[in-house]
């Protein structure tokens, strides 16, 4: 079976009741974390085009608060079955509370769990209902837990030792464990969920070349991301003998495949300004929050677009720039958008009673030529847009 044949499965469970242990909080938040990457393994990438999937399917039976016989039956049930292959590619998400014994042990407190620490799930035992007694050679586990690092290594190892009792019989055998902290880092609820979505879609885990991300490269974006926590660092454990196919680049383009770096990055940026011009620029012409087809509800602005449609006639004799100010929700993106919009002769036809408006309030025709939206990009990006747009190196 090929790599684009190998089927992909998520299984997606974590804890947020803890009835028999009242040393541990509640962490109802956590169903929402569970939520995120069911939607990143299997659901568009909203941010990259409704095209960019990674490709997975949901296994039933799994969601939040499982007891561990549930977990333990449910896993092997499904990790057994006869239709399962060597080809097949299981992504396995956990999370909730962590705990580290005086050994140094880790352990999975579940909803059963109670005081008594042998009710807990150590990692190494939750690494065998993983791994063991099944053709699945490919798993990939993400824990996002506190102490996560601790769990990651005893996983790490179980997975060594499973794989190397095949003896050589694995078919491309991968495994890898990604531990939302070291191990003795905190987790703030939700940070490492929204750092792995946001690594996933940055480009620098994996431009338009790479078929698969590498592992490596998205544990590095995530430590560098600056919305998460400065305490919380992922950690990768990984054992392969080729390079892991577990997340899908959701940018790859073949046709993109021995084109030169200059060729990329302009053909990157104006699809950027395709995607801002759709879901930002059209929409505030029309008076919108969001892109709604033939309803227009912009009015007035005459004056402001009158000043700035001179501006834009007489702008190679004049050569100066103009600013934009105002209040926040004053409408400041709402008339350059309308701006953009009136200045290209392929969009002024969409708008309504065009002859009603003042003829000096029009700017001349193909006289905006980039609308570049900078709203969260960073100083690099916008100069990368720039320079895009004019036609020179950044």
């Amino acid at each position: 079976m090929s790599e684009n044949s190998s089927r992909r499965f998520l299984i997606a469970t974590g804890t947020t009741h803890y009835p028999h242990r009242s040393d541990l909080d509640e962490r109802p938040e956590l169903v929402t974390e569970i939520d995120s990457i069911r939607t990143l393994f299997t659901g568009p990438h909203l941010q990259l085009g409704s095209n960019s999937r990674l490709g997975y399917q949901q296994v039933p039976g799994f969601g939040a608060n499982l007891t561990s016989a549930e977990l333990k039956q449910r896993l092997r049930a499904f990790l057994t079955a006869g239709e399962r292959t060597s080809d097949d590619i299981v992504v396995f998400y956990y999370t909730g509370h962590g705990d580290v014994d005086d050994s140094g042990e880790f352990l999975f407190p579940l909803p059963d769990t109670t005081d008594d620490i042998v009710t807990t799930v150590p990692a190494g035992e939750l690494a065998r209902w993983l791994l063991a007694g099944t053709v699945v050679q490919r798993v990939f586990i993400i824990l996002d837990t506190c102490h996560a690092g601790v769990a990651g290594g005893t996983m790490a190892a179980r997975a060594i030792s499973a794989l190397s009792r095949l003896q050589g019989l694995a078919n491309r055998p991968q495994v890898a464990i990604l531990a939302a902290t070291r191990p003795r880092e905190q987790a703030r609820s939700g940070a490492f969920t929204q750092a792995l979505i946001r690594a996933i879609q940055h480009r620098a885990s994996g431009g338009h070349e790479p078929r698969f991300l590498p592992l490596d490269a998205v544990t590095d974006v995530i430590n560098a991301d600056p919305d998460k926590p400065a305490y919380q660092h992922a950690q990768l454990f990984s054992y392969s003998e080729t390079a892991s196919e577990f997340i899908p680049n959701p940018r790859y383009d073949q046709w993109l495949r021995g084109l030169d770096l200059r060729t990329q990055l302009d053909r990157e940026q104006r699809h950027e300004r395709d995607r801002e011009f759709q879901e930002h620029v059209l929409p505030r012409a029309q008076g919108l929050d969001a892109p709604q087809e033939g309803l227009w509800l912009f009015t007035g602005r005459h004056a402001a677009l009158r000043e700035l449609s001179n501006w834009l006639r007489d702008i190679e004799r004049d050569g100066t720039a103009r600013v934009i100010t105002g209040d926040p929700g004053s409408g400041k993106s709402a008339l350059l958008a309308r701006l953009t919009v009136l200045a290209r002769p392929e969009h002024l036809r969409k708008v309504p009673r065009l002859d009603q408006l003042p003829a000096e309030t029009i700017p001349p025709r193909e006289s905006v030529d980039v609308f570049i939206h900078a709203r969260g990009q960073t100083g690099d990006q916008v100069l990368g847009a720039l320079a895009s747009a004019a036609g020179v190196e950044a």
